[in-house]
């Protein structure tokens, strides 16, 4: 076999989406090299071997194409762009709390921060607590009809 065939299934093999690990196993290569040739083939094929340079192209045209669309496109076509577009703008705004919504639960925590470190009022112990003799109950009265007896 000659190389220009050997080099053209190799390729074919990665364009195919066979991972560089079974390509290099498969035609006695390193995985080095194979991993090289996957990003040559990326390269050719999609303008780069970034997936995030590659999807950041893929929206500026696609921000090309809706703005061609909206531009000279049919009203249906504007229409579903715009409802696209805002439907989504108006379901993210939905997730983003309110400004009035943050105050309020700015407020909140500060109650709550006043509970945990225990800002009580210090005002000593309730009516009801037992044994306590300074709070006037018939159990501590003298009844008039006991002193008789």
């Amino acid at each position: 076999m000659d190389i220009d065939t050997y080099e053209t299934l190799v390729r074919r093999s990665l364009e195919a989406g066979v991972p560089p690990g079974i390509v290099a196993g498969i035609f006695e290569l390193t995985t080095d090299v194979a991993k090289e040739l996957q990003r040559q083939v990326r390269v050719e094929r999609y303008g780069t071997a970034d997936m995030a340079e590659y999807l950041d192209a893929i929206q500026f045209q696609t921000l090309e194409r809706a703005q061609q669309l909206l531009n000279e496109g049919s009203p249906e076509q504007a229409a579903r762009i715009v409802n696209s577009v805002f439907g989504r703008q108006l379901a993210n705004a939905g997730k983003r709390p309110s400004s009035a919504l943050e105050e309020q639960r700015a407020e909140l925590m500060s109650a709550m921060k006043g509970i945990r470190e225990g800002s009580g009022n210090g005002g000593g112990p309730g009516r009801f607590v037992v044994g306590r003799t300074d709070v006037d109950r018939r159990a501590h009265r003298v009844d008039e009809d006991e002193d008789d007896g």
